[in-house]
């Protein structure tokens, strides 16, 4: 895509090539991200003010988001996410030739680290940072959970990273505590015959402090806690096992030694 040398401040925008979407888009049980433009024109490493030249509109479809549907009639993309614009990571490797194509050079910021480019290809891993944390605080998540409404431009519209999160912890009942308190599990292992818990202030964790002895000898890998922490502050907690007498390690240290346990739960 190269730039418009008449015009040392513009950038051409990237030929339409909104083709209906194809392999490997249009793949079975996956999501098929489409892309939005986030960015109309940025100050290159020389200090040049460079644009697209058609400027396109923040948040409108990107002109190469492909649409559905699949051949088959699927719907896709299923989503969309900031794919026009991005100022990515430019790899050590490729900057020297990037910064000797006079073209190419326009796509490098200031900072002379990261370039501007765009494609689906930078819109697909927003979803995939967005899910992984959506599977972090809940690994059963199933695709059952999207909304009814979708079109084959758009998908079920733009990625919202916070309202995806803040919705799914409002629908984790383990993270609210009721009067009873909040219950624990993890999964058991053959190695351990049974289990301590350690619990500390996680104002006060550091690299010497593991709180001290909270549960010792659980026959099952689970335990609920029925104190609340004072304003402002939270409990941690970690989990040791026992075999024949001999507990486990609180973990190990960046350097492989075992982290220091000053106030074992067992003698």
């Amino acid at each position: 895509m190269p730039g418009n040398l008449d015009l040392p401040g513009a950038w051409r925008q990237p030929i339409d090539l909104t083709d209906l979407v194809s392999i490997p888009g249009t793949s079975l049980n996956v999501t098929t991200v489409g892309a939005f433009v986030t960015r109309q024109g940025w100050t290159d490493i020389d200090g040049q003010p460079i644009s697209y030249t058609s400027m396109p509109t923040i948040g409108s479809l990107a002109p190469f988001s492909s649409p559905g549907p699949t051949r088959d009639g699927r719907m896709k993309p299923e989503i969309t996410a900031p794919g026009m614009g991005i100022a990515s990571t430019l790899s050590i490797d490729a900057a020297p030739g990037i910064l000797a194509d006079s073209n190419l050079r326009l796509r490098i910021v200031q900072d002379g680290v990261h370039w501007v480019i765009e494609g689906t290809s930078m819109a697909a891993p927003h979803v995939t940072g967005v899910y992984a944390q959506m599977l972090t605080l809940n690994p059963t998540l199933r695709d059952a959970f999207t909304g009814p409404s979708a079109n084959n431009d758009w998908g079920f519209g733009k990625v919202d990273a916070l309202g995806a999160v803040e919705n799914l912890i409002k629908n984790i009942p383990a993270l609210q505590a009721g009067s009873d308190g909040v219950t624990f599990g993890w999964n058991g292992t053959p190695l351990a015959s049974t289990y301590n818990v350690y619990r500390g202030d996680i104002r006060l964790l550091n690299g010497t402090y593991y709180g001290t002895c909270f549960r010792q000898g659980l026959s099952s890998p689970a335990f609920t806690d029925t104190d609340t922490p004072i304003p402002g502050s939270g409990f941690f907690y970690l989990i040791t096992g026992v075999k024949d007498g001999v507990e486990g390690l609180l973990g190990f240290k960046s350097d492989g030694s075992p982290e220091p346990n000053d106030a074992p739960c067992s003698p």
